[in-house]
């Protein structure tokens, strides 16, 4: 398996698995999720434009078996908080047909070793609570919760 920068020319690669994960947040959550919604090719070329954003690619024989987005993002320090920064993973994605095979534990690793390069203070991502799978993945790899963020459904 390689894990390689994306290009706009993997747009097709990229929203094909972009759109499995957003199912999943559709049938958890369809009063806020928009079914089949995907980054446009200007929205991508935005983000492959944009300094401390990368987007890779998992690719075994050829084809596109899972994406990754982060970003490298640097806080100044506040009244309220010390200066930090740290690697956001926004979007992990694996082929639901090759799932459990380590091909996000090989995308987690990847990151982890470039958080290392950019000498971050911690690496984050976002969850839904109601993603179990994703929670006991990131879990087994050591992450836990760093803050919760509750909502009131009116």
């Amino acid at each position: 398996m390689e894990i390689r920068p994306a290009t706009l020319d993997d747009y097709d690669a990229l929203t094909a698995l972009e759109a499995e994960v957003q199912a999943i947040h559709v049938e958890a959550m369809p009063h806020i999720y928009i079914p089949g919604g995907v980054y446009s090719r200007e929205s991508y070329a935005d983000l492959f434009a944009t300094p401390g954003n990368f987007i890779v690619l998992a690719v075994e024989a050829g084809q596109a078996v899972g994406y990754m987005h982060y970003e490298v993002k640097t806080r100044e320090a506040s009244e309220f908080t010390l200066g930090s920064k740290s690697l956001h993973i926004h979007a992990l994605s694996i082929k639901e047909t090759e799932r459990r095979k380590g091909y996000g534990e090989a995308l987690m690793d990847y990151a982890l070793a470039r958080a290392a390069e950019h000498k971050v203070d911690r690496v984050t991502l976002d969850v839904g609570a109601f993603n179990k799978n994703a929670i006991a993945f990131y879990e087994k790899l050591g992450f836990a919760p760093a803050q919760i963020r509750m909502a009131y459904e009116l």
